[in-house]
């Protein structure tokens, strides 16, 4: 069914025809009187006036109201015109920054934001790359918000190290147990190269290029000991023995050596020695230790190290490097006038008893006293030769 639009049109104002028609009865009836003619006449007339009228009132009144749709009695009245709402104002927002991020050996990372109601784009030429910040629908930006950005993404680049590192470096570890000085030792290195490694080191930092030092707390000594038979000297068995002293790795510029300071051996660390050596020699009832080769012992030295560091660029973090100093240990010392036996590392050590009074003790490098005073040796006073008298010659006894 069409909805209805047009208003009702049948009995809806009757009650003005009603009084229209009162009016032109009342005015017959006056017209008829005075006129003259007879009453019954009159009243005659009336009657057939106020039939005619009745007559013309319920054939309005009954009148059917008309309607919009054709050929229906039924019609839905028209809703009332809704006035549109006012739209909804725009929610102002401000653009998030986007921010790049450094990185090493390559372009820097470019972060654009999240922000509720913006949209980002970027367009990039070469290295140059711009971030424009746009309203999403619903949305404005504020005004004056800045909402272009422009980032250059050049890649970084790594710095070589500024001072070739060897895998390694050599020097000699110099004992002079006969006089030299017990707290401090040289370390000499091998060759050119050895002798320039700090040097280097050291210009570079202060160049401001990287940064080093020497580290001595990791000094260990290893040493092979042989154990023998303590009635025949045979081999019967090998071991090492591995301790570790408290020393202190520094550069004599002028000399051109490190130099590397022992801080003691303790209590601790020379129980630690004995007790390796007894170790080795508890399976062998009567048995001593003794260092292998002989003398002088071959001490294997590890620990002592050359560590640098450089920043490499923008990015990049701080590398580096541990160059050992690999040592090898000289001993100084006269060519005669030594005992056979004798060991830095302690000298023999058996398990025996007897063995053990007979065994020389002699303090390891560390702990090697100061030399004592030379006592001057009086010239040797004129020996007096005393001439053997000749035999005399036997007389020949005559017959």
């Amino acid at each position: 069914m069409e909805l209805c639009v047009l208003p009702q049109t049948g009995a809806g104002e009757h009650w003005l025809l009603l009084v229209a028609i009162a009016a032109l009865v009342i005015a017959a009836g006056v017209a008829l009187a005075l006129s003259g003619r007879a009453r019954r006449s009159v009243l005659t007339g009336l009657g057939a006036l106020a039939i005619v009228g009745a007559l013309v009132v319920a054939g309005i009144g009954g009148a059917p109201s008309a309607q919009a749709d054709t050929g229906s009695s039924q019609c839905a009245t028209a809703p009332a015109r809704q006035t549109p709402a006012p739209a909804a104002a725009a929610i102002v927002v401000t653009p998030g920054i986007p921010t790049t991020t450094v990185q090493c050996a390559a372009e820097p990372s470019l972060q654009v934001p999240t922000t509720t109601g913006v949209v980002y784009s970027q367009t990039r030429t070469g290295s140059s790359v711009t971030v424009t910040a746009a309203a999403a629908p619903g949305y404005a930006i504020l005004a004056g918000a800045v909402t272009s950005w422009t980032y250059d993404l050049t890649p970084s680049v790594r710095a070589p190290w500024p001072v070739a590192l060897p895998a390694a470096t050599q020097g000699t570890l110099e004992v002079d147990i006969f006089g030299g000085p017990v707290d401090t030792l040289p370390i000499v290195p091998d060759d050119a190269d050895d002798a320039a490694l700090v040097p280097s080191l050291q210009a570079a930092q202060d160049a401001g290029t990287l940064t080093y030092s020497l580290d001595g707390s990791g000094y260990t000594e290893s040493q092979e000991f042989g154990v023998y038979d303590g009635e025949t000297d045979e081999q019967l068995a090998t071991g090492i023995v591995t301790v570790s002293y408290p020393t202190e790795l520094t550069f004599d510029f002028e000399a051109g050596e490190y130099r590397l300071r022992f801080f003691g051996v303790d209590e601790d660390i020379e129980a630690q020695y004995q007790a390796q050596l007894a170790a080795l020699t508890a399976p062998f009832p009567g048995s001593y230790a003794n260092p292998l080769g002989g003398f002088p012992p071959s001490i294997d030295i590890t620990g002592l190290n050359v560590i640098a560091s450089y920043e490499p660029g923008p990015g990049c973090a701080t590398e580096t490097a541990i160059v050992p100093l690999e040592t090898d240990v000289e001993f100084l010392f006269p060519p005669v006038g030594l005992d056979a036996g004798f060991s830095a590392r302690g000298g023999l050590v058996s398990s025996g008893a007897d063995a053990a009074e007979e065994s020389l003790q002699a303090p390891i490098a560390s702990e090697v006293p100061a030399a004592a005073p030379v006592t001057e040796v009086p010239a040797e006073a004129p020996t007096e030769v005393v001439e053997s008298p000749e035999p005399e010659a036997e007389t020949p006894v005559e017959g």
